[in-house]
Parts: structure tokens; sequence; C-alpha cells
């Protein structure tokens, strides 16, 4: 009877101890699958964390390029505007700006004319038209023996030479990335039929003012606007 309850015992026992090396291992494998799930919410919140700064640099990059390229509109929209001054005001007695300019200046048929006034026949058989208009061309159509860097980019007191140059594109005037230049102003009568400057007839000069900013860094920008003076012969 002893040597039975001494058996049972001992088998009570070992189920035990077996029970408890069973929970230890359960307990263990519970710990390394909490380590495991840890670990992997660790690495999703690090793609996450990626993901949002990369977001975050992709969207300051676009705003910035935005706001680079809008500078660059008004920059171009006034330049050609500088030149709208200049057709409008030439000649006049009462013109004292610097930018003043004699009517045989800006007339392309003139030997005295300024280097950014172009004939326009000269204009279409050079190709330089043709380039204008073409999309696919990015080099410059605009240079020194056609064009001048506008006023309103040298003055030191407008700060758009600063402006260009803290992008690192200011080198120096014959390499600047915005340039005007004329082409035309050519006759033709107001109310049509043929041109008589003895008539008393109104006269209307027309003529097309290209711009242009070329940059390697921040693409390129071609403005046309056309313009209009009447003079009365």
């Amino acid at each position: 009877m002893i040597n039975r309850f001494s058996v049972i015992f001992n088998l009570f026992q070992h189920d035990q101890a077996m029970r408890g090396r069973i929970l230890n291992f359960t307990r263990a494998g519970q710990k390394g699958s909490i380590i495991l799930i840890v670990l992997m919410l660790l690495v999703l919140m690090s793609v996450i964390g990626i993901s949002s700064t990369n977001t975050t640099v992709t969207e300051s990059f676009i705003v910035r390029n935005t706001g680079i390229r809008k500078q660059n509109i008004h920059l171009v929209d006034a330049a050609s505007f500088e030149v709208v001054q200049i057709l409008l005001d030439a000649g006049l007695d009462n013109d004292t700006s610097p930018l003043a300019a004699d009517m045989d200046h800006i007339n392309p048929q003139m030997p005295g004319k300024l280097v950014w006034v172009n004939d326009k026949d000269t204009w279409l058989a050079s190709g330089d038209l043709a380039d204008w208009y073409n999309r696919d061309f990015v080099g410059r159509v605009l240079d020194t023996t056609n064009s001048v860097v506008p006023a309103s980019i040298e003055n030191t007191a407008l700060d758009h030479i600063e402006l260009i140059d803290n992008r690192g594109e200011w080198t120096d005037a014959a390499n600047s990335p915005i340039r005007y230049a004329m082409v035309g102003w050519s006759f033709k009568l107001s109310g049509g039929g043929n041109l008589n400057l003895a008539s008393g007839q109104p006269v209307l000069r027309t003529a097309n003012i290209l711009t242009e900013y070329v940059s390697e860094r921040n693409g390129i920008i071609r403005l046309t606007m056309g313009v209009e003076r009447e003079f009365m012969f």
C-alpha cells in the first residue's frame, strides 16, 4: 500500500513538473510572439514615417518650383512692359526717363536703331521665328546680337538681379537668363486703305515684343506681346 502510494505521488510530482515546464514554454512562446509583434509595429511605423517625410519633401519642392515659376512670369511681364513704355514714349519731348529713345532708335530701317530692334524680314530669314515657336527648341533665341537685358533686371534698386543671383543664374549681362527684343514696327492705316503719309490720316505702327527667360534649372518662358502706336501725319 505504501509502495503504491509512493508511485502515485511520484507520478503526480512528475505530472506537475511536466505541466510547469509546458507552462513555462508557453509563456516563453508568448513573450517571443509579443516581441515579434512589437518589432513588426516598429517597422510599420518607420515605413509610415519615412513615407510621410518623402511626401513632405516632395510637396516642399512643388511649392518652391511653383513660386519660382510665378516669379519668372512676373519678371518676363515686367520686361515686356518696359519695351511697351519705350515704344509709346519714343520721340516725346517731355520724355526724360533713362530709357528715352528717339523715333530713329526704334525704327528697324534706320542705321541708328537699337540692337534689340529687329527688321521683320531679316528676322524671318534668319529662322529665329521658327525656333521661337518651336516647343522642342530648348536653346536661346535672343542673344547679344538681337536683344538686351531689361533695365529692370540690371537695376539694383529693384532687387531683381539679386533674386536671380541668389538662384545662381546670374554671371554677367551677356548671359542673363532674361532678354527682350522687338520685331517689326511697320506702318498700317488705322482705318484701312492705302498708306499716304500726306493724307493726314491716323497711321499705326505695329510690332511684336519678344521676351525670353532661359534657365537650365527652371526651364524656359517665351512671351510674345503685340503693340501698336498711332501717329498723325
